[in-house]
């Protein structure tokens, strides 16, 4: 019985410094993170205290004629449409208990109009979020658009404009386009393309698109890691084709000269060969159809 008090004195002993160790380090951690810092800043008056968390909105005019737009945005969907007025509009919507400290920039230099939210609240993600509806003439040449964590979504874009768009985490769709560079870690990828260059690349997630067109010395680089890849394309397609999966089924409705053909990969020619696709998927069917 001795000896058991003993032991229960000394785990007694032993709890009792790892609660002290644990209370300095807590101490210690929030005097040097001040993790709830931000707190300090916020309003919760009445007035203030939910409004920021409904959004929100603003609308801006630009007038000055511009050739291509950028767009840069932390967290939050972008939707770019075309219209046919000859002024761009932009709107967008902040949410979050700091939404009000968010600042976002819409300014022109040359002929290139930027959109980006700006400060140290744009790149707390967990506190604000800001999302851009924005309308733009059809004669826009280029349009710039990434995301950290949202959505890309472009609609009624004239065929002669030209597409980089990326996001981290997020579905990319649009319409249409000439060349198109677009690039998704976590999203699925959908297009319509009437241009030269063509490149799509997903993590994960698939790609489905359909080639109008391809201009002559064009290119087609398709790719996704896990997800199948879908391609509707005109019927007077001439490629040098090289189309493979690690681990699904490959097909292609073209007539196709043959150079090899294995179960999971398909190379040859369509007409005289003249631009190269090049489409690989590691998880995932890949299947190439005309129209």
């Amino acid at each position: 019985m001795k000896n058991n008090g003993r032991y229960l004195n000394l785990l007694g002993v032993i709890l009792g410094i790892i609660t002290f160790g644990i209370i300095i380090f807590s101490v210690v951690y929030l005097t040097h993170n001040r993790p709830f810092k931000h707190w300090r800043d916020f309003d919760f008056s009445e007035e203030r205290a939910f409004t920021p968390w409904e959004g929100l909105e603003r609308t801006e005019r630009i007038d000055t004629k511009v050739n291509s737009i950028e767009v840069r945005n932390s967290s939050g969907k972008i939707e770019i449409r075309g219209w046919d007025n000859d002024y761009i509009l932009v709107k967008y919507v902040k949410r979050g208990p700091f939404a009000e400290d968010l600042e976002v920039k819409v300014e022109t230099t040359g002929k290139k109009l930027s959109i980006y939210p700006e400060g140290k609240m744009a790149r707390r993600r967990s506190f604000v979020s800001v999302s851009f509806d924005i309308s733009v003439p059809h004669d826009i040449e280029e349009i710039d658009a990434d995301s950290v964590s949202g959505s890309l979504e472009l609609s009624d874009i004239s065929s002669g404009t030209d597409l980089r768009l990326n996001t981290v985490s997020g579905r990319i769709e649009t319409d249409n386009s000439q060349d198109l560079h677009a690039t998704s870690t976590s999203g699925s990828i959908e297009f319509r393309f009437s241009g030269a260059k063509l490149y799509a690349k997903t993590v994960s997630g698939s790609i489905q698109g359909d080639i109008i067109d391809l201009d002559e010395g064009g290119s087609v680089n398709l790719a996704s890691v896990s997800g199948s890849i879908k391609i509707s394309a005109f019927r007077n397609l001439s490629a040098l084709m090289n189309l493979k999966s690690t681990s699904g089924s490959v097909f292609c409705e073209f007539p196709l000269e043959t150079t090899l053909k294995k179960k999971h990969q398909l190379e040859g020619r369509i007409g005289t060969g003249a631009i190269p696709f090049d489409i690989k998927t590691t998880s995932g069917s890949i299947k190439l159809e005309m129209f």
